[in-house]
């Protein structure tokens, strides 16, 4: 018992350097969190938990430094082994989802990064609750999954929900604001200009009380008046559909994954 309880010890040590070495952007975090790993599974007293929690942030470390294809073969199996063990709503299993769906968007498969951040979302409802950060960060990693696939008004449904949960939890923070920025490009994309000036609105008040987005600021200030403009020409979403796309593709298309939600990590589920 004495040695089970010291390689535990030695386990939370490694996490903790490991949780330390990530959030300084040093990629050693890969190796502390493969040697967490392969400790735990030598231990006496097998922790299915532990040594899940361990394999997934291996995955997603190495989503962090951008190997996406070493990700996927870490991440893939993991799942599989996590749903077999706590079926498809845990913080175990929608921790790879994540990971798994932002490796996705990164390659450019927006079908299979969609199938993750549904299940990611779907899980985190069911164990963490509608208003949870982690469940609002996955719906709008779902909304923009279907949005880059062109299923605009299925994203737009999202969207708002996003954007209404954002407002309860979040306030005025940029959370908020992000979610109003997605929302009205998301009306702009549909030709539904009227509706969405009140959410650009709503976006630069909210980047207004965050100097240091003053860049966000301005450029959701351009997105108002351009709005407001083809909502006064009343021009109808055919006439106009290629501009309106590719308005909003310079708008969200060229920026990180991190500009979008900028105070949420990448994921949310590392609290054990």
């Amino acid at each position: 018992m004495k040695k089970s309880n010291n390689a535990r010890g030695r386990i939370q040590s490694l996490i903790e350097k490991a949780q330390k070495q990530a959030a300084e952007g040093s990629p050693d975090a890969l190796n502390t969190w493969l040697r967490a790993t392969i400790l735990s599974l030598e231990l006496a007293n097998f922790d299915a938990g532990l040594t899940q929690y361990c394999h997934n942030n291996v995955g997603k470390t190495l989503v962090d430094f951008g190997d996406y294809e070493r990700a996927l073969l870490m991440l893939v199996p993991a799942l599989e082994k996590a749903r077999e063990v706590f079926g498809d709503a845990h913080p175990l299993v929608e921790h790879p989802c994540q990971s798994l769906g932002r490796a996705y968007l990164a390659l450019g498969d927006h079908a299979k990064a969609l199938e993750y951040w549904d299940a990611a979302a779907s899980s985190a409802e069911k164990t963490r609750g509608v208003f949870h950060q982690s469940t609002i960060f996955c719906l709008s990693k779902k909304a923009q999954s279907l949005r880059l696939l062109g299923r605009h008004e299925e994203a737009l449904g999202i969207f708002c929900k996003v954007f209404g949960r954002s407002q309860s939890v979040f306030g005025t923070e940029l959370q908020t604001a992000f979610a109003a920025r997605e929302l009205a490009a998301c009306y702009c994309q549909l030709a539904r200009f009227d509706e969405a000036i009140p959410i650009w609105v709503h976006a630069k008040r909210c980047f207004e009380l965050h100097p240091n987005y003053h860049k966000h600021t301005t450029n959701v200030k351009r997105c108002l008046a351009w709005t407001r403009n083809q909502a006064g020409q009343n021009r109808d979403a055919g006439s106009n559909g290629a501009r309106k796309d590719e308005f909003v593709s310079r708008l969200l298309g060229s920026e990180s994954a991190s500009e979008v939600q900028p105070n949420l990590p990448a994921s949310l589920c590392e609290a054990r």
